[in-house]
């Protein structure tokens, strides 16, 4: 049986999105509001994978507050 020859790829890593908040609010909302092709299950999917930071501390909760200036 012949054996297909598969070439291993890297990983592509994208460049972190920086959105700096212009006002005070929750993170959920600002999310919503910034990036709006996603839906609230991807933003709280990516809320539990760590892949959400604000200034460089990795947030998990939705609710998160932030104050303006924060990136």
């Amino acid at each position: 049986m012949n054996k297909r020859n598969y070439q291993e790829r890297p990983m592509k890593h994208k460049q972190p999105t920086q959105l700096p908040v212009i006002e005070a609010g929750e993170l959920m909302k600002f999310l919503l509001e910034k990036l709006p092709a996603l839906t609230r299950n991807n933003i709280k999917s990516l809320l539990a994978h760590r892949q959400v930071m604000v200034d460089e501390q990795v947030v998990t909760r939705y609710n998160h507050p932030l104050q303006k200036g924060q990136e």
